[in-house]
């Protein structure tokens, strides 16, 4: 009997970590949604902690313009970021041959990409354990352009949203509760030039209710940042200017097919995780 009951409890022990283990999803899978009759695709990627019990928190991350999602991927080091802090990452890829999120005007296009980002924003919470309360956009370039527009258009989904080399459409919605902002930009961007950076902000600042003049502060030799105080019911907003920084991602990594290299004057993704993690959902 004794070694019966050996048996049945190995069976026991052994059926039951099967159980967890396959009920895990993958660290790293490609997924699609059909959105509208087309197929649209997502990189999701579950750091070593994630139980599938703990909710964790989840940054969507996306991409800037001829680039992709599998390219944000490794760019901006917010795959070993995503490991290390133990966060949830989604990485949309905008559709077409260079990867382009259609964010101003009202076309279909536009519509399309709304409704993609927001129904990942909606259903990934209910199919994996993520907290609703700590769920962040970012994105560089094109994708942070879109990340305004989408912070605009769904306020209620997001805790908080990083810009990096982005600006504010004309025709963008102002978000109706105030999403804390951190951004960045480079005096030397050729492509999307620092002084629309102004412009974000002031469109920002009044949604916010960051409408003083911010505190200005060195970082370092190259590095500036201005801090936003918000009156009473606003949310808290940060801008680092980088002297040297040009369109690419502060920080981050030297790619291949690039003609331009990012500047290291300032880890802009560990920057912003800082000010994710501090900005959780009121």
């Amino acid at each position: 009997m004794k070694g019966l009951a050996a048996v049945l409890l190995s069976a026991m022990l052994f059926a039951c970590t099967t159980a967890a283990t396959t009920t895990l999803p993958p660290a790293r899978s490609v997924n699609e949604m059909t959105v509208h009759d087309v197929k649209r695709s997502y990189i999701l990627r579950f750091p070593k902690n994630y139980d599938g019990k703990t909710k964790l928190p989840l940054v969507m991350l996306l991409n800037g313009a001829n680039d992709s999602a599998a390219y944000a991927e490794k760019a901006y080091h917010f795959d070993e970021k995503g490991e290390k802090e133990g966060f949830v990452l989604v990485l949309p890829d905008a559709l077409g041959e260079y990867h382009v999120w259609s964010s101003s005007g009202d076309s279909d296009a536009t519509k399309d990409d709304i409704e993609f980002l927001t129904t990942l924003l909606e259903t990934l919470p209910k199919n994996y354990a993520i907290d609703t309360k700590r769920v962040y956009i970012a994105g560089h370039s094109a994708g942070a352009i879109m990340t305004y527009r989408m912070a605009g258009e769904r306020p209620d989904l997001v805790a908080a949203i990083g810009i990096v080399a982005g600006v504010v459409g004309s025709d963008f919605p102002s978000p109706k509760t105030p999403v804390p902002l951190i951004a960045f930009h480079g005096k030397e961007d050729s492509v999307l030039e620092y002084p629309y950076l102004a412009d974000a902000l002031a469109f920002w600042g009044k949604a916010d209710k960051c409408t003083d003049p911010p505190k200005v502060e060195q970082v370092n030799e190259h590095v500036t940042r201005a801090i936003y105080k918000p009156a009473a019911g606003g949310a808290d907003m940060v801008a680092y200017t980088l002297e040297r920084g040009n369109h690419m991602w502060a920080g981050g990594n030297i790619m291949p097919g690039k003609t331009m290299e990012p500047v290291q004057d300032l880890p802009a993704t560990d920057v912003m995780w800082d000010f994710f993690k501090a900005h959780p959902q009121k």
